[in-house]
């Protein structure tokens, strides 16, 4: 029998003959752990990281981040902390949302700044069939309320606004009649 004497030390009682000793190794697991940065401030414990938990030196560690309702991803890095050496940074793939990373020799830890989708309300004027101006009113995160103030024109009042969006679908019609 063989017995553990400490953590990579064995003994066992010889025998009246000659023995081979065989030593069988299975590669390290490492373990993967995450966290999110949210560059307007805001703390959220939630799991965005979708991958697995360890993984083998040199195993492809292929994982997707799901970005928190009104954000977006900005950032995905992988830094390993190797016994007493600093983080040291780890070569992050992005294809098609798809990340991946090689698995180095330490714990690791993916890291998922996000970012708030902020959206910018542009407007365009008409007198009748005649443009007049483009006028930016400003960016705002989707969901917010947005207050817009027409420009008012000599002789003119606002028949009516149309909002639309990128994809040119109508959004939202209110008439003043």
């Amino acid at each position: 029998e063989v017995r553990a004497l400490s953590e990579n030390t064995y003994f066992f009682v010889a025998p009246e003959e000659d023995v081979t000793v065989y030593v069988i190794y299975k590669l390290a697991q490492y373990s993967i752990s995450s966290q999110n940065i949210f560059t307007d401030g805001n703390v959220d414990d939630s799991v965005y990281y979708n991958g697995g938990e360890d993984a083998e030196v040199g195993d492809k560690v292929i994982f997707s981040v799901d970005a928190p309702e009104g954000y977006a991803v900005e950032e995905v890095y992988v830094t390993c902390e190797a016994g007493d050496a600093f983080a040291e940074s780890i070569d992050v793939i992005s294809i098609a949302g798809a990340y991946s990373f090689i698995m180095p020799e330490g714990d690791v830890t993916v890291s998922c700044v996000f970012k708030p989708v902020v959206f910018e309300v542009n407007g365009v004027s008409y007198i009748g069939d005649t443009f007049v101006e483009n006028v930016f009113f400003g960016s705002w995160n989707a969901g917010d309320t947005v207050v817009i103030t027409p420009a008012a024109y000599d002789k003119c009042v606002v028949e009516e606004v149309i909002i639309t969006a990128e994809s040119g679908v109508f959004q939202e019609i209110v008439d003043f009649d």
